[in-house]
């Protein structure tokens, strides 16, 4: 994955991490604990990577936003990803599950993935159909079955809301961010198209101004090659890039109201 910014004005599963746990095999693109990491961010004991790099950042209008990419060499699906193979978005949280009940992924131990290894997980409790917080974190996880959603709720009343994993959302969106709301009960949503991939979150300030992120997709077609050259090679090492690309992120753009403020390009 290549990247690259342009400022336009004055500023249902994923991966799992490899382990030898005796738990089933998680349905996520998570990875747990950061123990045991050096300096240059490797794991010791399993030479595990761990790479934080911010992209784009930007703060009011509500909340802090941006866009944080997150790599790690060791999960169980590393072809997954939006913005390349096991590239994570903190912007773009997601949940996973494992050990579900009667193959219900709705009622399992929940993760919560924003930056790889530092996921939340929520152990699910059959006899009282509630979730509490492993690894004695203090956040808390709850199941709206009528709103076929989760809800994440920290410990200063701001909640983060996920899509269920309920067959009734396209699979592209099952466990996949929905909303945040503070804690007054202001909320802002997140845009998704008819494939259920995010296309916008936007934030207001309550006095008509807003700030905005937009998501673009690979379509079949494109390519990040600019080769001209009409070869038949170059065709055909255009076209399996072309091919390779489609569904991954192409472009974050930051506007406040209608200026496009800054753009970030992956290739």
């Amino acid at each position: 994955m290549s990247e690259s910014s342009q400022s336009d004005g004055d500023d249902n599963n994923g991966p799992d991490e490899e382990t030898d746990a005796d738990d089933d095999e998680c349905e996520c693109s998570c990875e747990s604990g950061a123990e045991n990491e050096g300096e240059h961010p490797v794991r010791y004991f399993d030479g595990a990577v761990r790479v934080i790099l911010s992209g784009l950042s930007s703060n009011g209008f509500g909340h802090s936003w941006g866009h944080t990419l997150s790599y790690s060499n060791r999960v169980t699906k590393p072809g997954a990803g939006i913005n390349g193979a096991s590239w994570f978005v903190r912007e773009q949280p997601q949940l996973c599950w494992r050990n579900a009940v009667d193959e219900n992924p709705n009622h399992a131990d929940i993760g919560v993935i924003k930056v790889i290894n530092d996921t939340l997980w929520f152990a699910y409790d059959e006899s009282t159909d509630t979730y509490s917080g492993k690894f004695s974190i203090r956040q808390t996880l709850e199941h709206d079955e009528t709103g076929k959603q989760f809800i994440v709720t920290n410990l200063k009343g701001q909640q983060t809301r996920f899509f269920d994993f309920d067959v009734s959302h396209p699979p592209g969106q099952r466990g996949r961010f929905k909303s945040w709301t503070d804690a007054d009960g202001k909320t802002a949503e997140a845009d998704y198209n008819e494939d259920g991939v995010m296309t916008r979150f936007e934030q207001s300030d309550g006095l008509g101004g807003t700030s905005s992120y937009e998501y673009a997709y690979y379509h079949p077609g494109e390519g990040s090659s600019s080769s001209s050259s009409s070869s038949s090679a170059s065709q055909s090492s255009e076209s399996t890039a072309s091919t390779e690309n489609v569904g991954n992120l192409k472009s974050v753009i930051y506007a406040v109201g209608s200026t496009d403020v800054r753009r970030l390009w992956f290739e």
